[in-house]
Formats: structure tokens, C-alpha cells, sequence
């Protein structure tokens, strides 16, 4: 029997009519839509949305660019262009700032349904390589995962990431189990879209590239290197294409090649700070001191922004400045990289003060902790199951996560989009395992009593 058909046999969601399947996937979406529409209504915007990780500088700066290009045609600030965000989000939110009239409710509710459509791309998504109940309990899971929920009421990226991020998934797992071309372009085409969104997400774009091609020199020996590297080369093409708008326009503004957006150098020159400093580092005197570009200073209609550098100039004297910091003591980054890393991936924090979270924070904290056991559970289920393929793809999704973590701030937001996101998809199938096992005895001791 051919791989291809051997693989459709194993898989039940690969032959699921989608008749049967559309009760399901209703159920998935209602459930995601109230849960976030609820939380908008009642606390969207507010202190305790603030509480799980918001801030007030990203959210503002991204409604100023939406605004620019409402009022200018520009992605920028005050009529001018800037590289400083990727461009997706902002043109997203100037979309639904334009439809509902600036109302930030209304872009909460939008987004609700947005992250309610992601819901049950997981749930399409698991039907690629599990069971249809084990699709269903992944879909559930994104549904009711408190951080998912919260992120639609804040003005970030996360909500577009993950949609892309379950696209992406999506797509390269069918290729993975169809050798589809197709759904490589599709998932080279959606990595593109995430870069972006969020710019760090073009680590992903080489890393499922390479697990595409491990997969068909294993299963294609016979067929030889074209048949093993036309999907990934697909994907790769198709991701680059998608980005490379983004790069030509920023390097025509410019004057010079710009591979990312401009703000990259004060990220990573923000970690390697921390880790030369402590906890007590300073960062607006570090701005201040270095003459680089605070842009919520700079952009802020109270300042005029005379007194502070280009953004380019200001990108390329950070990264210089992060790179001397790494030179001068790479023992200390490095141990501050893997206790970040410990910190955040165990949801164990130094200070937690309850007023930064009380009860709620706990709750996203345990509910964190059961996903990624059962996400794990999942992954060890699959590889007995052969389908080490899989797991390889979502390993990669989670090491741009390591990676990011490592180089730039401890922004816990990059592992709820990588690392919580695989362990859902897997969780289904821990989940969907551990209610077969009574079956399983209750059938094997009636066998026995016979």
C-alpha cells in the first residue's frame, strides 16, 4: 500500500467528511466566542485585563499607526513613515477602528471572533494527525485557556499571531501527512503573514522548512532529493515572497537594506541590559545615556521628537551596544538566559505580589501547568503512535519560542503563542488517551469473565 494512503488509514481526521464534523467545530466556535465576548463586556480595557501581562506603550503605539494610516495612508506616526512595528496588526486594527467608528469595544468583539475562528482551526488543525475527540478536546482547550481569552481584549498582536500561528499548523501538518505542495505554499504563506505580525516569527520559516525536508528523506528515500526538498522549498519560497514586501519598502524608505522593522536592536539591547544589570536596570536612563531612540517619547504628540535620534540610526547603535555587553561578559548572559528561560516555561516568578494578579493569576498559572503536562503526555503518545513528524513540527514552533525568550526580553506572551499553543494541539490526544484507558479494562476484563 502506498505511504500516502497508509498515512489517510492512520489519521481518522484526514478522511472526516466535513458534514460530520461541523457540529463540532460550532460548538468549539460558540464556546471561544461567548467566552471572549463575556470578558469583553465585562472587563475589557480595564484593571484586571491589565493584569495578565498588558502594558500601556504597545497598545498605544499600535492605535497611533492604525491612526496614521486612517488619517495619512501611512504606516507611521504623525503622517510619516516607520519602520519601528510590522505592518499587519496596525492595518488589521485600522480596519476595525475604521468599521466600528474607533470604538475599542467593538475591536475587542472582533477580535473575539477572530480568536473564536482560531479555535477551530486547532480543532482542523488536530483532525490532521488524531482522532475526531481528541480534536474536539484541543478546540475546547484554546477556547477556555484564560490567557487566550484575555489576549482579545487587549490592543497587541497575539490575536493575529495565534490565527496565522493555527493556520500555519494547520497547513504543514497536512503537507507532512498528504505530501501536499499545496498546503506548503498555504503554510509558507501563513509563516510570512506571522513574520508580519510579529517579526521573530521568521525563525519559524527555516525550522519547519528543515522538518520537511528530514520527513521526505526518511519516507522518500526511493523518490530522491527533488521529491525531499520540493515542499520545503514551496514553504520557503512561499514565506519569502509573502515577507518581502515588508523588507522592500522599508529599504526604499531608508535608503538601505532593512531586513526587519527598526526596532529589533532595542529589543535585544533591553535583554542583554538586564542580564549586565539586574532586576535594577535602568532602561529609560539606558536610552537617555546611549542617545537611542525611546519611541513613546519620541512619538508622543506632548514632545515634538527633535531630541532624539532616527530610528534606523538608533537600531543599528543599539544592536552594536548589545553585542559589546555579550563581549564583555557572556557567562552572565547565558546564565541569565537559561534562568529566564526556567522562570517563565516553570510560571515560577521571584515577586508576585497579589495585588498584581490575586486569584486569577493563579488560575492562569495552574491552568498553564495542566496543559503542558498533558501537552507533553500527548507528544510521547505520538511518537509511540509514528508519528514523530508531528512532533518535530510543533518542537520547532517552540524553539522560536527558546529562542526569542533567550535573545530578547522575558516576554512571556511568545510562549503562550508557541510553547501553550503545540502542548494544546497535543493535549487532546493525552486527553482523548486517558478516556479510553477505562474502556479499555472494562472491555479487557469482560474478555477475561468470558
Amino acid at each position: 500500500m502506498p505511504d500516502g494512503h497508509a498515512d489517510t488509514k492512520q489519521t481518522e481526521g484526514t478522511s472526516t467528511s466535513l458534514r460530520s464534523v461541523a457540529p463540532s467545530a460550532c460548538l468549539i466556535f460558540c464556546v471561544a466566542l461567548a467566552a471572549r465576548a463575556a470578558f469583553a463586556l465585562l472587563y475589557g480595557g480595564s484593571e484586571p485585563a491589565a493584569k495578565f501581562g498588558g502594558n500601556k506603550e504597545d497598545p498605544q503605539a499600535y492605535l497611533w499607526i492604525a491612526e496614521n494610516f486612517c488619517d495619512h495612508g501611512t504606516l507611521g506616526f504623525r503622517g510619516e513613515p516607520s519602520a519601528r512595528r510590522a505592518p499587519a496588526y496596525p492595518l488589521l486594527l485600522a480596519a476595525l477602528t475604521a468599521i466600528g467608528g474607533g470604538d475599542l469595544l467593538a475591536v475587542r468583539l472582533a477580535q473575539g471572533a477572530l480568536d473564536a475562528i482560531t479555535a477551530v482551526m486547532v480543532f482542523a488543525a488536530v483532525l490532521n494527525f488524531a482522532s475526531r475527540r481528541a480534536a474536539l478536546i484541543s478546540g475546547l482547550l484554546y477556547a477556555a485557556y484564560p490567557i487566550y481569552i484575555f489576549n482579545t481584549s487587549e490592543i497587541m498582536t497575539e490575536v493575529l499571531v495565534l490565527s496565522f500561528t493555527a493556520l500555519a499548523t494547520w497547513a504543514a501538518s497536512r503537507s507532512l501527512l498528504r505530501r501536499s505542495t499545496l498546503a506548503a505554499a498555504l503554510a509558507g504563506m501563513a509563516c510570512g503573514l506571522l513574520a508580519l505580525t510579529r517579526e521573530n516569527n521568521l525563525l519559524l520559516v527555516p525550522l519547519w522548512a528543515g522538518v520537511l525536508v528530514w520527513a521526505g528523506c526518511r519516507r522518500g528515500r526511493r523518490a530522491g532529493l527533488l521529491s525531499a526538498i520540493r515542499r520545503p522549498a514551496v514553504l520557503l519560497a512561499a514565506a519569502l515572497l509573502t515577507y518581502a514586501p515588508w523588507v522592500v519598502r522599508n529599504s526604499l524608505l531608508f535608503h538601505t537594506f532593512v531586513p526587519t522593522g527598526t526596532s529589533g536592536g532595542e529589543n535585544l539591547l533591553r535583554s542583554m541590559g538586564i542580564a549586565r544589570e539586574g532586576e535594577s536596570f535602568d532602561w529609560p536612563r539606558c536610552l537617555e545615556d546611549h542617545g537611542l531612540l525611546n519611541y513613546w517619547a519620541y512619538h508622543n504628540p506632548a514632545n515634538r521628537g527633535s531630541a532624539f535620534p532616527d530610528e534606523l540610526a538608533s537600531d543599528r547603535a543599539a544592536r552594536e551596544l548589545a553585542s559589546t555587553w555579550i563581549r564583555e561578559n557572556p557567562a552572565r548572559f547565558a546564565t541569565y538566559g537559561v534562568e529566564k528561560l526556567a522562570r517563565i516555561f516553570t510560571q515560577i516568578d521571584v515577586v508576585r505580589p497579589a495585588a498584581r494578579g490575586g486569584t486569577l493569576r493563579d488560575v492562569l498559572t495552574w491552568s498553564y501547568r495542566t496543559v503542558a503536562v498533558l501537552g507533553l503526555i500527548g507528544a510521547a503518545l505520538l511518537l509511540r503512535a509514528g508519528r514523530g513528524d508531528l512532533v518535530a513540527l510543533l518542537a520547532a514552533l517552540t524553539l522560536t519560542c527558546v529562542v526569542v525568550l533567550f535573545l530578547f526580553c522575558a516576554w512571556k506572551r511568545y510562549r503562550y503563542v508557541a510553547f501553550d499553543f503545540a502542548c494544546i494541539l497535543t493535549a487532546g490526544a493525552a486527553l482523548d488517551w486517558m478516556l479510553s484507558v477505562p474502556v479499555s479494562f472494562r472491555r479487557l476484563a469482560a474478555h477475561g469473565a468470558r
